[in-house]
């Protein structure tokens, strides 16, 4: 059944639909005595002559009134209406952690632990009380970003009491395949605690690699469940190289075959793993390319005083004892007071800089950060028969990506690079006067920042002899990993597929629209003024801004002319060799022809103008 917006059931007031899961829809609704957010959820209308299904339904809300924890979804009551039966329960805020994955790829360790620790003191709280939830997994899972990860476990629609009598029948699977224990695959009836720390240790892998351990799209259901019994999970470092040992032991643990061999308690295996209650501090060490790190020295991570130099602290002999002197007692009087006058100073430096630099505070209002969206795969028809560049109209198919809702603005490359080699200064604008090499230095160091592994290795010294049309300028030799997760460049095929708005696309002339002036900054908006704030414009299907003006936007593929004629149909990446690179979207200061999806334009990977730019991709694996 599908309720309405301001539908009432009892003392609650429906306001819209927020999910479906296998026991029926959940909305979210106001209850009017309390004045308070809660969340409904109705039994399927399948259920409504199911006993048995009732059964579980019920059961569901009898185990869930026995929970009461932090990290657990509050049930408050549970009521029949019409011969409808319905759970009211806290309403979670938040993204499920299966769009949190979705949206940012795999999670960088310290905030995947952060999350997994407090899904570890649901599962252990839960398990405590006899009550197994059998159906671990992230669209289980709720995160509220706004409220530093806090987590809810939500949904024990499959739960039921150790020692309750089993209810579910013969030749059933309950759960999701890919996060099932191997007992839960072998359809065993006696399912314990143990079943679910399996299927948390598969989720954890997932967040630390972005990708499940198993490929949906070609290994069949019988090839996955014989994987899940008879291989063990695949080593997340393969994926994703800078996971630590503690974290990967732990994982090994969680995920082993025989459930006697997994942990008994969450929370003990955890302090196993990490020695203490805390999750690691990681730095990206995998052999390093030091001219790309020669900036990590400006990072959070440098003033960990255990990762400094040591070299020059005195040794103290071996049974030597060091003596307390007084005087140290007031050194932490000493380092407040410093620091206040250290800030005052600052503040007196903001406050009194010359009018050049005015404007530089003024802009730092509001600064939008950056996100990922998802671009599910499918196939488009590339190109049109506008120009002659454009031509053919061809078929390309294309896998999953995730790319920028955003151009890159000036201060992700002043937080990578150190520099802003902006015409327009504005930390929210796009930054500009960017050549693509560049570019592809920035995708390097913004990967080994954040722990994924570059795209490009770049020669500086070594000439790129298969261009043609050879000027005296520069030409680094340059190759791509199509493997790795790092940031990169999008292929023009994955920029005008994006730009059209994928599976979601409807044929726009323009990046979301048919009407360029809604989406578009260009000749007629800008005034000639040059770049403005990135996401000022609408977005187009799938959320993507400034696609169409603003800045053009720097690809992959070398151009040329004929290239749709000789072209890939299953992601292109364009001819192996050229004299220019190509360059989409339009600008500030273009017309509005050349801000159409299908438009191209080419410069030389040297050539940098206040209205080149760009924005990121990384793949999916």
């Amino acid at each position: 059944m599908v309720l309405q917006p301001g539908t009432r059931l009892r003392d609650y007031e429906i306001m819209s639909l927020i999910g479906r899961g296998g026991m029926g829809e959940v909305y979210k609704a106001k209850e009017l005595t309390l004045d308070r957010e809660v969340a409904i959820k109705v039994l399927t209308s399948r259920g409504l002559d199911d006993p048995l299904f009732l059964q579980r339904f019920v059961n569901e809300a009898k185990i869930h009134a026995r929970l009461s924890h932090s990290n657990i979804v509050d049930i408050y009551t549970f009521f029949e209406e019409a011969k409808v039966h319905y759970i009211a329960m806290q309403y979670a805020p938040g993204i499920t952690l299966t769009e949190l994955i979705r949206t940012t790829g795999l999670i960088p360790e310290p905030r995947a632990l952060a999350i997994f620790r407090q899904i570890c003191e649901a599962l252990a709280y839960a398990h405590a009380r006899g009550v197994v939830h059998r159906d671990v997994k992230p669209s289980n899972v709720m995160v509220d970003p706004q409220d530093g990860d806090r987590v809810k476990v939500m949904d024990f629609g499959i739960a039921r009491l150790l020692g309750a009598q089993h209810i579910t029948r013969t030749g059933t699977q309950m759960g999701t395949v890919c996060y099932m224990s191997p007992e839960q695959v072998l359809g065993e009836k006696e399912i314990d605690h143990r079943s679910d720390i399996y299927s948390a240790g598969v989720l954890l892998y997932e967040m630390l690699t972005g990708i499940l351990p198993y490929n949906l799209d070609t290994e069949s259901l019988f090839k996955i469940q014989n994987r899940i019994l008879q291989e063990p999970l695949p080593d997340p470092r393969e994926a994703y190289h800078h996971i630590s040992d503690g974290t990967v032991a732990l994982l090994k643990s969680f995920t082993q075959k025989e459930r006697e061999d997994r942990p008994v308690n969450v929370l003990k295996a955890w302090n196993v793993a990490f020695r203490s209650g805390k999750a690691p501090v990681v730095i990206p060490v995998a052999n390093p390319d030091k001219s790309v790190l020669k900036d990590v020295k400006n990072s959070p991570m440098s003033n960990n005083p255990d990762r400094r130099d040591s070299s020059h602290i005195e040794k103290t002999p071996a049974g030597k004892k060091t003596r307390s002197w007084p005087w140290l007692v007031f050194l932490p009087i000493v380092a407040i007071v410093a620091l206040v006058i250290i800030q005052q100073i600052q503040e007196m430096e903001m406050t009194y800089r010359d009018g050049n630099k005015q404007k530089q505070l003024k802009t730092q209002s509001q600064v939008v950060k950056p996100q990922m969206i998802l671009v599910e795969g499918g196939s488009f028809m590339m190109g049109s028969n506008a120009l002659t560049d454009e031509k053919p109209v061809h078929e390309v198919q294309l896998s999953s990506f995730y790319i920028s809702r955003y151009e890159t603005t000036q201060k992700e490359w002043k937080d990578i690079m150190g520099n802003n080699l902006s015409y327009f200064e504005n930390n929210d604008y796009p930054v500009e006067q960017v050549t693509w090499y560049d570019v592809l230095e920035y995708c390097n160091k913004r990967s080994y920042k954040e722990g994924f592994l570059p795209c490009y290795k770049i020669d500086k010294n070594k000439r790129d002899t298969r261009n043609y049309n050879e000027r005296d300028i520069i030409k680094w030799s340059v190759s791509v990993n199509w493997k790795a997760n790092g940031y990169r460049l999008p292929t023009e095929a994955e920029w005008e597929y994006a730009a059209r708005g994928g599976k979601k696309s409807n044929g726009y002339k323009f990046s979301g629209s048919s009407d360029i002036g809604p989406v578009a900054w260009y000749e007629r908006t800008s005034d000639d003024t040059g770049t403005t704030e990135v996401g000022s414009k609408s977005a187009n299907e799938l959320g993507l801004h400034d696609m169409s003006g603003n800045v053009w936007e720097w690809c992959w593929d070398w151009y040329g002319s004929n290239s749709y004629v000789r072209g890939q149909s299953s992601n292109p990446k364009g001819p192996e060799y050229g004299s220019t690179r190509v360059l989409r979207g339009g600008s500030w200061d273009s017309i509005s022809s050349y801000c159409r999806t299908t438009c191209r334009c080419s410069y030389g990977p040297d050539g940098s103008f206040n209205n080149y730019g760009f924005r990121v991709v990384r793949a999916i694996f």
